[in-house]
This record gives structure tokens, sequence and C-alpha cells, in this order.
């Protein structure tokens, strides 16, 4: 079986996202839009995570609203509705594609919503008017779909994005998306059994019709759970590996536990228990360095330690290279 992960927006956070990967290791991971392509602007997937990460898990995503639009416009221009490899291993859908999966269940992408900042950010380089997804964006006859892969979701799921957020601020644009009217008329056509999205940045679960739906939290650490996070969804198969505790993955196999208290928090195991390597990166670094005691555990808070995931990354994942020692300290 195919194990297919899918997962809310990753924002470019590629250390974050190097450990999702190699903790549950699916064979496929797609990504609901948001995901950081940003040429010229961002590193780039295909250079940035692991080479373990890219030998294993084939990554595709459809384009949200924060991405280069006119990059991935160059690639794959609209009404060809053909998905492109863009990079090694790396596989963009466009508006209107299809995708086939093992058990022959198809997926129909449907990517694109309004930015709220826009009024904040560069035309051309940080926005694109692009981002906004039309009807004529898609096939004139829309097929029908097992499964519905967007960005935002249609009108018609009646869900307020910005009803938690309890305050206004006049530089965002609370205006309609017309993006979600182009989703009615999709969910209208397609009559999906199941649609999976993004953008909302909290997980969101809910039936309208015959239609089961769930909108996926943004990625926003390294820490993950056997039993998955608020932005996974197993679309197909689970995890290629069965962990038995949650924590961080590494490369190298490397595999930090948490402990957890009756309150519910963590701290990573006991300093003493880490690889020497990674232990002596965290004392280095002591501007992300912070000890806490769960159960008698002096160990790590794990924000501390998402950062600490993309220090790795910066250093492309070798901490003996980043501190110039490649001998074991005998102290």
């Amino acid at each position: 079986m195919c194990n297919i992960l899918v997962i809310g927006d990753t924002h470019g956070e590629w250390g974050y996202l190097a450990s999702l990967l190699l903790y549950y290791q699916p064979d496929i991971c797609l990504v609901t839009g948001d995901f950081g392509w940003w040429p010229g602007l961002g590193e780039l997937p295909h250079l940035a995570l692991p080479r373990e990460v890219m030998q294993h898990t084939q990554i595709h995503f459809l384009d949200g609203n924060h991405e280069n639009h006119q990059s991935l416009l160059a690639a794959a221009p609209r009404g060809s509705f053909t998905s492109q490899e863009i990079a090694p291993n790396i596989v963009y859908h466009p508006r209107g594609s299809l995708m086939q999966l093992p058990d022959g269940r198809r997926v129909f992408f449907a990517g694109g919503a309004k930015s709220i900042d826009w009024k904040q950010r560069i035309r051309g380089k940080t926005w694109f008017p692009e981002e906004i997804l039309r009807p004529s964006h898609l096939p004139k006859e829309l097929p029908q779909a097992d499964i519905v892969l967007s960005h935002t979701i249609p009108s018609a799921f009646k869900v307020e994005k910005y009803a938690d957020w309890g305050f206004f601020d006049v530089r965002y644009d609370f205006s309609p998306d017309k993006s979600q009217e182009t989703l009615n008329q999709v969910l209208q056509a397609c009559k999906p059994q199941l649609w999976l999205a993004g953008h909302y940045h909290r997980r969101i679960d809910g039936h309208f019709a015959a239609t089961e739906y769930h909108v996926l939290d943004m990625l926003y650490g390294g820490l993950c759970r056997p039993e998955g996070l608020p932005c996974t969804f197993w679309l197909s198969g689970g995890p290629g590996i069965q962990r038995q505790s949650p924590g961080w993955a590494l490369p190298h196999q490397a595999f930090i536990p948490l402990v957890e208290n009756a309150s519910g928090l963590y701290a990573c195991a006991d300093m003493r228990e880490l690889p020497w390597d990674l232990a002596r990166l965290f004392a280095k670094r002591r501007t992300m360095y912070r000890t806490q005691k769960v159960d008698g555990i002096k160990g790590l808070v794990p924000r501390e330690a998402d950062s600490f995931l993309n220090c790795l990354c910066r250093f492309h994942w070798d901490p003996l290279a980043a501190l110039g020692d490649r001998k074991r300290d005998p102290t």
C-alpha cells in the first residue's frame, strides 16, 4: 500500500517539514497550499531538505495565496491542467489538474485564495493578483472526483476564517474571497466524498451534505505524535515507521523522544541522553537553549527544540561540521 500523508500550510518551514517526514516516513506527502515556493526569496525545498527525506518521500503541492505565482505559471500555464515535476521529487499540481491514487480514487486540485495582507506586500515580488481562483482557471466541464484538494474552502461550508482572531486590523482586507464562490461550483460539479484544505491555520472537521471535509492546521513545529497532528491527514495507509513516543526525528536515523508530565507539558529527554554532538550544539546556541524541569527531567521545551531543527537545517544537517569538530569530546 502507498502511504500518502496530507499536510496543511508549510510556509517554507523546511526544518519542521523534514522532521515530520522523517518521523512518519510517508511515500507521498501532499501539501494543501502555502507550500513556500519562493524562488529568489527563500531557500527551495529540494535544496534545503536532507537527502534522507528526498530519497524516501515524493512531495506534492498545490498553490496557496502565499507563493510565487509567476514562477508556478511559467511551469504550468493556465489551461494545461497537467501536473509538473518542477524540481527533483517536487511535484506541482496546477488548478484543474487530476491525480489518480494507487487505489483508483481521483483527486481534483483547485489551489488559490485571497491574501488578507496583500496591502502590506509588494506586487510582483511577495504578492500576485493571480492568487485568486477563478472559474476560467478550471476546465469548462468539471470532472467528478472522489477527493478535492484546495487551499481555501467553499463558502457553502460556512466556516469563518477570522472569527477567532479577536481583533480587527485596518491593514487587512476582510472582504469576501471570490475563490470560495468558484469552489462552490467545484463542490456542486465534482460531488467529492472527501475535501481537504488548509489556509485557516487551525483544524476544522465537518460534513456538508455527502462531503466530509477536513481543514488542516498549518505546520508550526517539529514535535510529532504517533497518532498524528492537527496539520496531518492520512489519505492512504499510515506511517512508514511506527513510533511509540512523541518527539523529533532527525537525519541519519536520530530520534529525540520527549517526556510528557501530567499537565501535558513536554521536555526533551535528559540532555545526557542526547547524541553528544546534538547536545553540544544545543549548548553552543545559548540563544535557543532553555532548561525546564518536567517530572524531574531537565530538558528543552518544544519551541526551543523547533528552533534547533531550523538551526540544523541552516547548517545542512551537519552539526559536527557546524562546530568545526569531528572528534568526540572525551569530556
